[in-house]
């Protein structure tokens, strides 16, 4: 049996006025995601939110079976659930280019994200950007999270 345990917390830091931080915590659904709007970019706060809110609406409507059709063709390979995820994921990406696009205040906005979704006694684990995700297993703590930086 899987034991999940959640907690959230943010810290704007000694450097920065704005948080750009974003959770969603849904221990029924079996969703976590923090997005991290990118610093020194326009409205990352504004972005980190249109993640979260995105990926957890379109997740929640695809839990609920209602008519909600999939953003991408799904990887048959994968489970319903992780295609869901990649989906929502790819949404969210496309809704944020749009609105950024649209406003001039908001241009070149973006965010990091760490997903995790579970799936009975499996997980699903996505990442966009450099916040990473830890798994930890009694005394065991391991990334599982690849970074995409221009660095990594």
């Amino acid at each position: 049996m899987i034991i999940i345990e959640s907690a959230v917390i943010s810290d704007i830091g000694k450097r920065r006025t704005i948080n750009e931080d974003s959770v969603f915590v849904d221990d029924k659904l079996g969703l976590y995601l923090v997005a991290d709007g990118m610093g020194g970019h326009r409205a990352g706060e504004v972005a980190s939110n249109l993640v979260v809110e995105t990926i957890s609406d379109y997740i929640k409507k695809l839990n609920d079976d209602k008519d909600t059709q999939e953003f991408n063709i799904p990887d048959e390979t994968l489970s319903r659930k992780a295609n869901h995820l990649i989906s929502a994921i790819s949404l969210s990406n496309r809704i944020t280019h749009q609105v950024s696009i649209k406003n001039e205040a908001y241009q070149g906005m973006g965010s990091t994200l760490s997903a995790v979704y579970f799936n009975n006694d499996t997980f699903i684990a996505a990442n966009v950007g450099d916040s990473p995700i830890y798994l930890v297993h009694n005394v065991d703590i391991e990334n599982i999270s690849v970074h995409h930086t221009v660095i990594a």
